[in-house]
């Protein structure tokens, strides 16, 4: 059974198969089947069963109202219910507990606090989430979190960009995280926009002077360096961190550089020489948001020495294959 313009099922590399098997009579998709070889390790363990239904239901504007997913993996079957403001704005998601009690927006619609709670009841403490933006552009300038168990903050994201909008520093004070150390991140672009530098310095200055090795730390130092191909795509990362070792990346000249608004699949194969990384793209007939995105991260399928590990994402999950 198909909706106008789309065809029923989708079946991955992989073998597992996405379908839907009934719409509403607006064409959208009510019912959406997952599944899975028999062999398929989540399905021999017992995880989950090989084939799965997710129903969903609409409000009369069209935005989602409920979401209802089986039992699998060790957690109970849940219908996930979505509430909204008087404009149309999320304001709350519960399921077999609160997960989000409320939602404040700006006037213009960006969100000022999330409070997460796992009940109503008198005694269960909260969690807050609060943001504050730049006016005009509307950037996000400082994101913080504090819960009604401890004092003070518990994350205090400070960021700065540039005229272009680019990200180059995310400053974490962090006085209740766990951490002994601020968390102080710095990134620069080359003249495209990409991504060329990523480090943590010492203090709370991403000043390129600064960008040594020896001028790293913070819960988690590091320091990656990128480069580019002509067409885009991402030729080096280099660890400048210990030991410097640099990973290249190889591609197959038959896979499109640019492969649209659809979903696509990143494979990374890991030789002696060269990361070999191959693009799938998958066109999204089943029922999916097709202006989403999903990128595997390349360490999930990578091999050498004759081993290979598989790793396999959809907007289900992840799952993971040897």
């Amino acid at each position: 059974m198909g909706g106008a313009g789309r065809s029923g099922s989708e079946r991955t590399q992989d073998g597992d198969i996405k379908s839907v098997i009934a719409y509403d009579v607006l064409g959208r998709p009510t019912t959406t089947r997952l599944t899975l070889p028999s062999d398929d390790p989540l399905v021999t363990s017992g995880a989950i069963t090989a084939t799965s239904d997710q129903t969903k239901t609409y409000r009369l504007d069209g935005t989602p109202n409920t979401t209802a997913s089986p039992a699998a993996g060790g957690l109970p079957a849940e219908t996930l219910q979505l509430s909204y403001t008087a404009l149309g704005l999320p304001t709350g998601l519960s399921g077999t507990t609160d997960y989000v009690q409320n939602a404040s927006y700006s006037p213009i619609g960006d969100i000022e606090q999330l409070t997460l709670a796992r009940s109503a009841a008198a005694g269960a403490r909260k969690t807050f989430i609060g943001n504050t933006y730049e006016d005009g552009t509307r950037r996000l300038l400082k994101s913080t979190v504090n819960d009604q168990t401890h004092n003070g903050m518990l994350q205090e994201l400070t960021y700065k960009y540039d005229q272009a909008g680019n990200v180059l520093s995310i400053f974490d004070s962090a006085p209740l995280s766990g951490f002994t150390k601020a968390d102080n991140q710095g990134f620069s672009y080359d003249t495209q926009r990409r991504l060329t530098e990523a480090w943590t310095p010492k203090t709370a200055d991403c000043a390129t002077s600064g960008r040594t090795a020896a001028n790293l730390d913070g819960a988690a130092p590091h320091w990656n360096s990128y480069t580019y191909t002509a067409s885009g795509q991402r030729a080096t990362e280099k660890t400048n961190t210990g030991t410097p070792q640099t990973r290249t990346y190889c591609y197959d000249p038959a896979s499109p550089a640019h492969p649209g608004v659809h979903h696509h699949r990143r494979h990374v194969r890991r030789s002696h020489h060269a990361v070999r990384l191959r693009r799938n793209r998958q066109h999204d007939q089943a029922g999916g948001d097709p202006g989403q995105f999903y990128l595997p991260d390349p360490d999930l399928e990578c091999g050498g020495q004759g081993r290979q590990a598989h790793g396999r994402r959809h907007r289900d999950g992840l799952r993971l294959r040897r």
